[in-house]
């Protein structure tokens, strides 16, 4: 773990030294963030940059936004349930946004 940590800095240490990442301070870079613990110890560094995330349960007010990064589905282990009319043919996205563990109140937004 501290060999990743050392290697997440310096590769935060390049970029900042770049010309393209000084240009707009990072603004116009995309990071991937799948796992919710990526880039933890460096993301106050990236956080201009649009962020590609599973959840923002890790992320502060002022490092994750909804206007700005994307978040992407969790890969599960088991089969999806896939209901009457399929994945493909879906006209809604149900964006659920609360506690990992579903112990305190959550909200259900539908877009």
């Amino acid at each position: 773990m501290f060999i990743l940590l050392l290697l997440q800095e310096s590769l935060i240490e390049w970029l900042e030294n770049q010309e393209y990442w000084k240009r707009n301070n990072g603004w116009d870079h995309v990071f991937i963030c799948q796992d919710p613990n990526a880039l933890y110890k460096v993301v106050d560094r990236v956080k201009n940059g649009v962020l590609l995330v599973s959840d923002f349960g890790r992320l502060t007010h002022n490092q994750g936004s909804l206007v700005k990064d994307v978040i992407l589905p969790y890969s599960h282990r088991i089969n999806s349930y896939l209901g009457n009319i399929g994945v493909e043919n879906r006209d809604k996205l149900l964006f659920f946004m609360g506690n990992r563990y579903r112990k305190e109140v959550t909200s259900l937004q539908l877009f």
